[in-house]
């Protein structure tokens, strides 16, 4: 994915952990764990279709054994060197985020939600 675009996702998730963050010395940790959170969601999601379109039953424990360690792994193993690379992209000094503010909100709620939801449709679909 072209930086563009991981520019424009990144921008979503800064001004959202803008309008929640309680110092601004949180924002970009914030920005990095909003995005991980919807990589892991969606990691997720694709990990139950494909163990169901596979036909792999594991017992419920096991499942969330692997959700939880392969969760971790992403979460802290990408945390800092997310936060370095959204520290590079500059947002502090970007007039035009304020501008569209109240639609990068919904849209970052918009797609945390449904990241979030695809977990529980590719277990009711595909389990």
């Amino acid at each position: 994915m072209n930086a563009i675009k991981m520019k424009y996702f990144f921008s979503i998730d800064y001004v959202l952990s803008l309008w929640f963050s309680r110092s601004r010395d949180k924002i970009i940790p914030g920005t990095a764990f909003l995005f991980l959170n919807k990589v892991v969601f969606i990691w997720a999601s694709i990990f139950f279709a494909v163990t169901g379109i596979l036909g792999i039953h594991m017992h419920i424990g096991l499942y969330v054994g692997i959700l939880v360690l392969v969760g971790g792994i992403i979460m802290y193993g990408f945390q800092k060197k997310l936060e370095n690379l959204i520290r590079k992209m500059n947002f502090e000094k970007e007039d035009g985020l304020k501008e569209g503010a109240s639609k990068r909100r919904l849209l970052g709620i918009l797609y945390f939600t449904l990241s979030f939801l695809m977990i529980f449709f590719a277990v009711s679909i595909f389990h």
